[in-house]
C-alpha cells in the first residue's frame, strides 16, 4: 500500500472492528455502501476485503453500491455521500443502483461470491435492515460505519 494504492488486508481489519463494535456478524448484513471508486486496482482489492470479511461459502446475495458511481468522487465528503444513501436506502427499502456501471472490472475476483452490482432500483423490503459504508482515503485512512433501520 502506498499513499494512491489502497491495503486490502487494512480495509478487511476495519470492517472486521467496526461488525465486532456493533455486535454484528457479517452474514446478518446485506448491503454494502463500498468504496467504489472504479479504479482498476482498487475495486478489486476492496471487493477482495469484502470477500474476506463474509467469507467464501455465502449463500446470501449481497448488494454492492457505490455513491460515486451515480454523483462521482467527493473526496472528503465521499463518505458522508455513501452514509446518506445508506440510510435513503433504508428509508424507502430500496437498492440504489450503481447507475453508469457497463461492465465489471475483470480483476474482480466474484466467482462463486453472491455479490450483486445492481444497475437498475431494486426492492430491498426483505433485507435484514442493516447496511454499512466503507471509508478508504488518501495514505490508509480507512473508516467503517454500519446502519440500521427499516422503513
Amino acid at each position: 500500500a502506498s499513499i494512491t494504492a489502497p491495503n486490502g488486508p487494512s480495509q478487511e481489519k476495519c470492517i472486521k472492528a467496526a461488525f465486532r463494535e456493533a455486535g454484528l456478524k457479517p452474514q446478518e448484513v446485506d448491503c454494502f455502501e463500498c468504496h467504489g471508486t472504479g479504479t482498476a486496482l482498487g475495486d478489486p482489492i476492496e471487493v477482495g476485503a469484502l470477500r474476506g470479511v463474509l467469507g467464501k461459502d455465502r449463500k446470501q446475495p449481497i448488494l454492492k453500491t457505490s455513491a460515486k458511481a451515480n454523483i462521482g468522487h467527493l473526496e472528503a465528503a465521499a463518505g458522508i455521500a455513501g452514509l446518506i444513501k445508506c440510510i435513503c436506502m433504508l428509508n424507502f427499502s430500496s437498492g440504489a443502483p450503481n447507475c453508469h456501471l457497463v461492465v465489471l472490472n475483470p480483476h474482480l475476483d466474484v466467482a462463486g461470491f453472491p455479490v450483486l452490482f445492481e444497475t437498475e432500483l431494486t426492492d430491498y423490503g426483505s433485507n435484514s435492515g442493516l447496511t454499512g459504508v466503507s471509508s478508504f482515503g488518501f495514505g490508509g485512512t480507512n473508516a467503517r460505519a454500519d446502519v440500521w433501520g427499516n422503513a
